[in-house]
């Protein structure tokens, strides 16, 4: 049985831009259209309904807003106004993550946007906080 799914134009562009933007990270030439991002998540959801659920306890979902992901203006990062609000000290991230401290003095200042690789390593030393605390548009 296939149903029909009626999908508003404002919320269908920018689904276009997410697509856009997830072929970007994935290193793929041509944008993800709407259909298969449907269908990839669909594919998700089944795969999460069929997963064991002790398996989840070592998953972790990053909460980013879809403006964030896919709106208007440069991505730019934060990660220093969240660093400060949080008390962090750059040596306990470090000790943390062992990325050099350049590296992360020039993050923390704002100066330098993070790598994917480099993101990765910092989420669980800042506690796993929604990525629209560490970026803006």
């Amino acid at each position: 049985m296939v149903k029909s799914v009626s999908i508003p134009e404002g919320l269908y562009t920018e689904l276009e831009r997410a697509g856009i933007l997830l072929a970007y990270v994935s290193g793929r030439k041509e944008p993800y259209t709407v259909e298969e991002m449907l269908v990839m998540a669909a594919e998700k959801s089944i795969a999460h309904m069929n997963t064991n659920h002790e398996d989840l306890k070592s998953t972790v979902y990053i909460p980013a807003s879809l403006s964030l992901l896919s709106g208007e203006g440069k991505l730019q990062t934060i990660i220093d106004k969240y660093i400060k609000k949080q008390n962090f000290r750059i040596k306990a991230i470090q000790k943390a993550t062992n990325l050099p401290n350049a590296t992360l003095y020039t993050i923390a200042s704002g100066e330098r946007m993070p790598s994917v690789d480099t993101l990765f390593k910092l989420l669980p030393a800042l506690g796993f906080p929604s990525l629209d605390e560490l970026f803006t548009r």
